[in-house]
């Protein structure tokens, strides 16, 4: 349950992210006078390690709830 809240959020940011940026991404182009804006490799290489890291920081709250007994955890205050 941890795991899938935490991964839900990120994907909820990621998919924000990489709709934005492809919104915003010809604008910037232009600004900044590059290329097309619209690598794909970009768009797949960069939510990847934020995803990583999102699997990182929640393991640790997720194994340490999983090691509590069902009928102990809503005692706990």
């Amino acid at each position: 349950m941890v795991l899938g809240q935490g991964f839900g959020l990120a994907m909820i940011g990621v998919a924000l992210g990489v709709g934005l940026s492809l919104l915003f991404a010809p604008a910037l182009a232009d600004s900044f006078g590059s290329g097309a804006g619209t690598d794909p490799l970009v768009y797949i290489a960069v939510p990847l390690p934020l995803l990583a890291a999102t699997g990182v920081a929640c393991w640790a709250p997720a194994r340490r709830a999983a090691k509590i007994a069902p009928w102990i955890a809503p005692r706990w205050e």
